[in-house]
């Protein structure tokens, strides 16, 4: 019975994992193709948010 269940479950696993390493690669990939102008634009934005932060 153990050995079944072994089989059974490891090809879940492992297509959870596959998934998993998808999503991680795509995160990765959006972040390289981000342009920088955005980036910096962002930041500011950043930095005004936390003051507001800060102030309250």
């Amino acid at each position: 019975m153990a050995r079944y269940k072994a089989i059974d479950t490891s090809p879940a696993v492992r297509i959870e994992n596959a998934t998993v390493d998808r999503k991680k690669s795509l995160k990765m990939k959006m972040a390289q193709t981000k342009p920088a102008p955005f980036r910096c634009r962002k930041s500011s934005r950043k930095k005004v948010f936390l003051q507001h932060q800060r102030s309250r």
